[in-house]
C-alpha cells in the first residue's frame, strides 16, 4: 500500500487543455476592454483622507458623488475650472474623546483635495449640491449644444 507522500502516485500538474486555452484567448481578443474612465487625481501623499468618487453623465447633466463620512459640508469647497472639478476640504479629527489613549486609530483626518476631469463642458452657473448621510452629490448642467 502506498502513502500519500509516495512520488509514484503524484501526478504532474497539467496546463489547461488546448481547446479551453483557445476559448480564453478568443474571448479576450474578441471583446475589447471596457472604456477607461476620465483621469482623476489621487489625493496627495500628505493627505491621510481621500474621498472616493463616482462620476457619470446623462442627458443634460454630469453628476459626481463623493463619500465624505464625518466631514461637515461647510468644510468642503467645490471648484470648477475648465474641464476639471476639484473637491477641497477638511475632515476634522474626533476631539470628543479625552479619557484614555487610543488602542487603535484608523479613521484618517486632515486636509484633502481631489480633482476629476469632467466628461463634457458644463455651465458652472447651474450647479445643484446636496449632502446627505455623508455623501456629497454635485449635479452640473452641461453647456447647451455640448450634449
Amino acid at each position: 500500500m502506498s502513502g500519500l507522500g509516495d512520488p509514484k502516485n503524484q501526478r504532474e500538474p497539467q496546463g489547461l487543455p488546448e481547446d479551453i486555452e483557445q476559448l480564453f484567448n478568443r474571448l479576450f481578443s474578441e471583446h475589447p476592454h471596457p472604456p477607461r474612465p476620465a483621469p482623476a487625481t489621487p489625493c496627495s501623499e500628505e493627505s491621510r483622507f481621500c474621498p472616493e468618487v463616482d462620476l457619470w453623465e446623462s442627458d443634460g447633466h454630469v453628476t459626481l458623488k463623493a463619500d465624505l463620512p464625518g466631514v461637515d459640508p461647510r468644510d468642503v469647497e467645490i471648484l470648477i475650472s475648465g474641464d476639471y472639478l476639484t473637491l477641497r476640504g477638511l475632515r476634522k479629527p474626533d476631539r470628543k474623546r479625552k479619557s484614555a489613549p487610543y488602542l487603535r486609530a484608523e479613521r484618517p483626518s486632515g486636509i484633502f483635495e481631489r480633482t476629476v476631469e469632467l466628461p463634457s463642458p458644463v455651465n458652472d452657473g447651474h450647479v445643484k449640491i446636496t449632502c446627505r448621510r455623508g455623501t456629497l452629490t454635485v449635479v452640473l448642467e452641461k453647456r447647451k449644444g455640448e450634449e
